[in-house]
Formats: C-alpha cells, structure tokens, sequence
C-alpha cells in the first residue's frame, strides 16, 4: 500500500495496517482529485490527499467513533470537516486504467464496521502481565480525563507503601523536543505539588522516569523534598537516567523494577552549534590528546599534528563548562549519597563491625566516580539494571513485592500511553496536584 498521505507518518501507516479491511480488486486504484467521504453516523469530510478506499473506509471509522474531529484526522489534514446536510456527497473517478467498475454517484465506495467501543477506564480495562499490550488498542471515550487513571494507580501504590506517592515522570517512550528533561520551568509545579501534601506527613515516595536534564534543577528538586520530609524514597519503574539517577541518589531507598534502569551521571551541555553534548565526552577526548602529547614528548617526538588541529578546534568555553558541569554533578552525587542514601549504613556486612564517617564518605566518592565515569559506561544513554548497581557498583537498590511490583507496571502502563498516545511530554502529578506539559505544534500556513 502506498498512499501518499502515509509517506512521513510511520505511526499511522502502522495503525492503518492494523485496522485496513480485505482489499476489494475492483477498487484498488488511487482515487484523484477530492472525495466526499460519509461515516456511517452520518459525518462527512473531505479531503484533498490522493486516497485510495481502504483509506476512505479507515477514515469513516475514525470518523464514527469520534465526537470531534481533531485538526490532526487522518481525513482532514488537507481538507474541511463538515456535517451531512452542510455539503453534497460527491464521488470523484478513478483512474482511467481502472478495470473494475465506476462507483455509482450516491453509492458508498466501502462498508465500514463499528470501530472500537470506547472505554470510561484504561486501568479498569488493563490486564496483569499484559499491562500496555491490552490498553494500546483502546481509545477513551468522549470527556474522560486519562489523569484520573494515573492519580487511581499512585493511590493505590501510597495504599501499598502506607505514604503519598508524587510522580515526576517525562516522556521516555518516543522522541521530542526535549521539552520533556528536567529543566527549571518545571521548578514552580514541582513546589507546588511538594507544598500541597497534606501537613503532619513526614515520609514520601516519588516515582520518577526521566531521559535526565539540569543538574542545577534536580538540586532544586532534593532542596524542596527534604526542606519537608525526612524519608523520602524513589520508585523507578523504567529508564531514568543522567540527571534523573543524580536525582534518585539523594533518596533514602531506590526501588526498581525488573525492567527499570538508571545510567551514568553524564551531564550535558550545550556546543557551539547549539547542540547538547556530554560532557564526560569532551572530558574523554581531551584526556586521549593529552596522552597522546605526553607519549609523544616522552619519545622527543613532535606532538601528532591531527591532535593539535583538534584542541585548535574546541570552543574553550565550552570544555570549561564540560568539566565544571562533569565536577559539579560527581561533587552531588557524592553529597547526596553521604547525607541520605548511605546514612543507614551503619553496620558492614562481612565484619559487622561500625561504618565511620570517613568510610561512609569514601563509598559515596567511589560510587559517584564510577557513576561519572565516561570510561566505564562508554555512551550517555548506557542502561545499567539494578543487578549491576549492586553487584558492581555496590549501591544498595531495593527490590518491589509482587504486589508493589504489580502497581509499578500498572501506573507506569499508563504513563506510556499517554507518552505513546498523546503529546503529552511531561507529567508532575499526586493525589492533590495535576500538572502535564504538551509538545508544542507547529504553525500551520494560511
């Protein structure tokens, strides 16, 4: 099939693919210039995309099981929606080679069936194991807010943890803008919904998933958590990572799921093209020129011309704020971990005797070092699971019950669909506090 409304949009081929009817023969030509294509409620829209039917019939479908039609329909995208008695079904020819039969004017070229029946609840419908796989099929009905399902799956994780649970949560499922890091536009909501737990509660949960962001930000973010609780534990139930795992490091606790994933602190800044790069990067290269000049120089050669030209090259500024960004991040990481995660350590394992605070201070070094190390972990977006966090890098995660387990998979199946769904990019959401950003559209032309 190869329509040409489908030629940049890979997400709504795929779901035209998954819905198209048996194609008839007799109708497989591209139909030309406008068509007029009725729903069987009644809606009509036109279009002036080259379409061929089973993209009418899909089209009809969507059409009879929305209230409104969005500017992004399938069917209006080039076109105007209009009610029945607003325009006069038209009928357009096919192609002059066409073998089969011209379509009688007044006659529908396709019988399109029901489509699905909405649902009032995604969690209500979702099945245990299978989580998203039975909900990405299904669509919402008319009015209902997706947010009550997300506020429903944090209660019932605070009513398995006996403590409120606040989620930040950005899109980790499809690509973006980059709207969906941390970043400080995200300051006031996240006081907000910090300022809103009920008085008296002195221990917290926050469920995090994010592709990272500022630094700065997320100390922003370990200020107003600890300015008001004394406990507070993180619950990770998909990738966090960079800024995201500095984050979780100032908890009392991690908990991950099986499928969850910190990465290395790597900090990010922005180039002189004005994109964002990591900084251990930058930090790597200029180690490996420098090893190269001292080898050089240790053998009275001249130092490798290619490695002059490259340090010639580099914006200045830029690799100072590649290694302050890389010694600030290493510096909180350590910080945090001293102050709250290992402040429990009290006991070692094997000797059982007393953890001093030299000793205490000296594994949160070791465990940001190895956390920062570009070295270690060669790519910004490298996954480390929660088996290697323990068994390699000696950081204590703890891991979920079945039912607590359960509830992860759940909330988090919702936050995927939204992400998957919708253009929804961020959400900083509790029982008391709803906030999500969207992705800006872009303008259309007059």
């Amino acid at each position: 099939m190869n329509c040409r409304y489908f030629a940049d949009k890979p997400y709504e081929r795929a779901r035209f693919d998954e819905l198209r009817m048996t194609r008839n023969p007799s109708l497989t030509h591209w139909v030309r210039r406008f068509r007029t294509i009725r729903s069987p409620t009644g809606r009509i829209a036109r279009t002036s995309t080259a379409v061929c039917p089973n993209c009418a019939a899909l089209i009809a479908r969507e059409l009879a099981t929305r209230e409104v039609v969005p500017d992004d329909c399938l069917s209006t995208r080039n076109g105007i929606c209009l009610k029945a008695d607003e325009v006069t079904p038209t009928i357009a020819k096919v192609s002059k080679h066409s073998k089969g039969p011209l379509i009688p004017p007044g006659k529908h070229a396709f019988s399109a069936p029901a489509g699905p029946k909405p649902v009032a609840s995604l969690l209500d419908s979702m099945v245990d194991g299978n989580e998203y796989g039975s909900i990405v099929s299904l669509q919402v009905g008319s009015g209902v807010d997706l947010l009550n399902d997300v506020v429903r799956s944090l209660d019932a994780i605070s009513a398995l943890r006996g403590r409120p649970c606040l989620a930040y949560v950005g899109n980790v499922v499809r690509q973006d803008d980059g709207g969906s890091g941390i970043d400080t536009s995200d300051d006031l909501p996240f006081h907000e919904m910090v300022s809103l737990v009920p008085a008296g509660i002195s221990s917290v949960d926050v469920l995090v998933a994010t592709r990272g962001g500022s630094a700065h930000q997320t100390n922003r973010f370990v200020a107003a958590l600890r300015s008001r609780f004394s406990d507070v534990s993180f619950l990770v139930p998909s990738y966090c990572m960079s800024a995201g795992t500095l984050f979780v490091l100032s908890g009392d606790s991690i908990w991950m799921t099986q499928r969850a994933c910190l990465g290395p602190i790597d900090p990010q800044v922005p180039s002189r093209d004005g994109r964002y790069v990591p900084a251990q990067a930058l930090v790597a290269l200029v180690k490996d020129l420098q090893r190269q000049g001292d080898e050089a120089t240790a053998k009275s050669l001249p130092v490798p011309w290619s490695a002059i030209r490259i340090i010639d090259s580099m914006d200045k500024k830029e690799l100072g704020d590649a290694l302050s960004a890389t010694q600030y991040s290493q510096s909180m990481a350590a910080q945090f971990l001293t102050q709250y995660k290992l402040r429990s350590w009290t006991v070692k394992e094997t000797s059982r005797t007393a953890v001093t605070p030299a000793e205490r201070e000296a594994r949160a070094s070791e465990i940001a070092s190895d956390l920062v190390s570009h070295e270690r972990w060669k790519a910004h977006g490298h996954a480390i699971s929660r088996d290697v966090l323990w068994s390699e890098i000696r950081l204590r995660i703890d891991h979920p019950d079945a039912q607590l387990e359960r509830a992860l998979a759940r909330s988090w199946a919702l936050f995927n669909y939204l992400f998957d769904k919708t253009i929804i990019l961020k959400c900083i959401v509790s029982a008391q506090y709803r906030y999500v950003r969207t992705q800006a559209m872009p303008a259309t032309k007059p």
